[in-house]
C-alpha cells in the first residue's frame, strides 16, 4: 500500500513539473510522435505489410502529418512568427529568391498630386455624393391601392 501511495506521489510531482510547450515545440513533438509511429508500423512483423489494417494505419499517419504541416503553416501565417521546423524552413528557402506578393505591396512609392488623374480624396467623395443624389429619383405610385382589391379591403378593415 505504501508503494502504491509513493507511485501516486511521484506521478503528481511529475505532472506539476511539466511546463506548457510553446506552439513550435508542440508541433515538433507531434511531428516526431507521428514519425516514430509510422516507423513502428512499417517495422511491425506480426502483420503482413500488405494488410489493409497496415495500409489504413499508414494512411492515417500520413494524413496526420499533412494536418500538422498545415496547422504549422497557418499558425506562422497568422502569428507572423519564424518557424523552427525543417519542413517550413525548407519551403521558405525554396522561395527566398522570389519576392512575395505582400512584399511587393509594401514597397513605398511617392506620387505627386499633379501626376494623378483622380482628385484628392475629400473632393472626390463630395462629387460622388452629389452625383448619387442627382441620379436617384423617387417616383410615387401611379394609383394608390383602392378598396376594391383584396389587399385594399384587408387594409381598410
Amino acid at each position: 500500500m505504501s508503494s502504491n501511495s509513493n507511485t501516486k506521489k511521484s506521478n503528481n510531482s511529475n505532472s506539476k513539473k511539466k511546463r506548457k510547450l510553446s506552439p513550435e515545440e508542440e508541433t515538433q513533438l507531434r511531428r516526431s510522435e507521428a514519425t516514430t509511429l509510422k516507423k513502428y508500423i512499417v517495422r511491425c512483423t506480426d502483420v503482413p505489410s500488405d494488410c489493409p489494417a497496415i495500409r489504413a494505419a499508414l494512411s492515417g499517419v500520413d494524413e496526420e502529418m499533412k494536418r500538422i504541416d498545415r496547422d504549422e503553416k497557418l499558425r506562422l501565417k497568422f502569428s507572423g512568427g519564424v518557424s523552427t521546423s525543417a519542413t517550413t524552413t525548407t519551403a521558405r528557402a525554396n522561395v527566398a529568391g522570389t519576392k512575395g506578393v505582400d512584399e511587393e505591396d509594401m514597397e513605398w512609392q511617392d506620387v505627386a498630386c499633379d501626376d494623378v488623374d483622380t482628385p484628392p480624396r475629400g473632393k472626390r467623395e463630395e462629387e460622388e455624393e452629389v452625383d448619387l443624389t442627382a441620379s436617384v429619383q423617387l417616383v410615387p405610385p401611379e394609383t394608390p391601392p383602392t378598396r376594391d382589391s383584396s389587399l385594399g379591403r384587408k387594409l381598410a378593415t
